[in-house]
């Protein structure tokens, strides 16, 4: 064997144990959030809350990884920033040695400061993330201390219940956090990618949003099914072995439930059209914004303001081939020839409405067309208001109808 196909197939043997480290430590915290939904009110009371200090440990296993990997993300996100060569030396420093609080405090200052960062970088996304990763580090810095000095303290252990409890909170909360392209999970992979020199991500993305989405599901017996699978693959099956045997007896456990497998789709295909709506609202803003301007622009430019228009129009022109994409990515990857078939008049439904929705974002788009850009009479600018007026009314069809599925 060639000493690169031995290399390439030791990084895919360490990215396969770095991704299952993620996922298992995912599956952990989700596990002590099941928990309590199972113990009986006595079990609660005698633990002051806790129901299994076990579990509770297990939870918040990794969260040396999250805060390492974390720092090093949020560095390569402060290379885009626009007053960098500022920072640099200190975040070098910072990350030589291991000083993860600093760069956390750094970062969150930088990604405040919204003035200096281009689309896509930077921003209210990255300062939650960093904001997130500093009180996770200072927790942690907190249980260390108490450990170190357990032996004077006669309430210890609730000390370090409440600590832990509190991380395993903030574990979660990151968890779900995004930026501005993708999950912030993508990044702590991509951090241990980098760490061992390996160029690309190797390994699918799937089993972590199978986790994310299986948080979401509102009964605890069926986000217990969904984790279950990565529980007993982890090796740590013993760790909840009691409350393995209770939820097996329950009958609900034991039932086929086709409407878990609906609500996994509906939140994945929410997670997908998020970012869209997002753009929307936005699109809604500027076009009023447009619209206010027109009325009180003597001279205006409608070349700018016809930008706007069309940007939005083009979006909703769209959004019918984004969601028809989902549907065949989802089918693919994460469902059976049986769901697709019995999902099929949801599917219908949807990118028939988006279609209609597409439909009339391509005539106002047509009707712009006969608009005179370079004319700055008042019949021209009319014109422009008047298809401002009707697109804004469509977003918010477009806004009502996609947050409400």
């Amino acid at each position: 064997m060639k000493k690169s196909a031995i290399i390439l197939a030791k990084a895919n043997k360490y990215m396969l144990q770095a991704e299952a480290m993620l996922r298992d430590d995912m599956a952990k915290r989700i596990m002590y959030s099941v928990i309590p939904s199972l113990a009986k009110d006595s079990e609660v009371y005698h633990t002051g809350g806790v129901v299994d200090y076990k579990a509770l440990a297990a939870a918040i296993e990794g969260r040396h990884d999250i805060i390492k990997y974390g720092a090093r993300a949020c560095v390569q996100e402060l290379k885009h920033y626009k007053e960098a060569f500022v920072i640099y030396h200190d975040t070098v420093e910072a990350l030589k040695n291991a000083d993860y609080k600093k760069i956390f405090e750094i970062s969150i200052k930088c990604f405040n400061d919204v003035k200096k960062w281009d689309p896509n970088y930077g921003g209210d996304a990255w300062k939650k993330i960093a904001e997130t990763l500093l009180r996770i580090t200072q927790l942690d810095e907190n249980l260390k201390q108490l450990r170190a000095n357990k032996r004077s303290l006669p309430d210890f252990y609730d000390q370090e219940v409440e600590i832990m409890k509190q991380i395993v909170i903030y574990l979660n909360v990151f968890d779900g956090l995004s930026h501005n392209t993708s999950s912030i999970l993508k990044n702590i992979l991509n951090e241990e990618e980098r760490e061992y020199h390996i160029e690309e991500t190797i390994l699918p993305f799937k089993e972590i949003e199978n986790l994310l989405d299986a948080k979401e599901l509102k009964d605890p017996i069926d986000v217990f099914k969904q984790i279950y699978p990565t529980l007993k693959g982890s090796g740590d099956i013993n760790r909840y072995k009691d409350w393995f045997n209770k939820i097996k007896l329950n009958k609900k456990y034991q039932q086929n439930n086709d409407e878990s497998k609906k609500d996994l789709f509906i939140i994945r295909l929410r997670k997908t059209l998020n970012p869209h709506i997002i753009a929307f609202n936005k699109d809604k803003e500027k076009l009023e914004t447009s619209l206010n301007k027109l009325e009180v622009d003597n001279n205006p430019d409608l070349f700018n303001y016809e930008k706007n228009f069309s940007d939005s129009a083009y979006r909703i022109a769209g959004i019918k081939y984004i969601v028809g994409a989902f549907f065949v990515y989802y089918f693919e990857n994460y469902s059976d020839k049986e769901s697709q078939i019995k999902y099929q008049s949801i599917t219908d439904h949807i990118i028939e409405k988006l279609s209609l929705f597409n439909n009339k974002a391509e005539l106002l788009i047509k009707e712009s067309d006969n608009i005179d850009l370079s004319d700055e009479s008042t019949t021209e600018k009319e014109k422009l208001k008047n298809l401002i007026k009707k697109l804004i009314e469509l977003v918010k069809n477009v806004l009502i109808y996609l947050e409400a599925i």
